[in-house]
């Protein structure tokens, strides 16, 4: 399976235009077509995690 990883930038300082929701979307539409989605958090204010 292929995969695809995400960075998703600045979510708790920016979460400007339903980022979240867009991200949501992707993820959903690539895991649809046999690509698994990865997603990383990255903050100034704390370390990167997993969604």
């Amino acid at each position: 399976m292929k995969e695809l990883k995400i960075l998703y930038l600045y979510p708790d300082i920016l979460e400007l235009y339903g980022d979240y929701g867009n991200i949501q979307v992707l993820r959903y539409r690539l895991e649809k077509r046999g690509i698994k989605a990865i997603i990383d958090r990255y903050s100034i204010r704390r370390c990167s995690t997993r969604l």
